[in-house]
């Protein structure tokens, strides 16, 4: 995930989770729906860490969709992929950027 230009702070973290969530799962890098073949492709990290997200496929989408806008929305039901992570960020032998 990207990281945000303001610090998380006490009195707003709630606020500042929700935002990020909300960013997060709004980039078609991280979730990408294709109604015409009725699939999503996720992020990795849905994968790697279902059990927080709900501990099902289903629960992961429930908990997309709370943060996607109402006509964003995947449809219960819909074949779920996973997109490879991209480590290269991780990377020491890449040049930075």
């Amino acid at each position: 995930p990207k990281l945000p230009r303001t610090a998380f702070t006490a009195a707003k973290v709630e606020q500042q989770l929700d935002a990020e969530a909300k960013r997060f799962c709004s980039e078609p890098r991280n979730v990408r729906y294709d109604a015409a073949q009725k699939t999503v492709a996720l992020s990795m990290i849905f994968k790697w860490y279902q059990e927080d997200f709900g501990g099902s496929e289903g629960a992961v989408l429930t908990f997309i969709n709370r943060y996607r806008a109402p006509a964003d929305q995947v449809p219960a039901g819909t074949a779920v992929k996973y997109v490879d992570y991209d480590w290269r960020m991780n990377d020491k032998s890449l040049p930075v950027r």
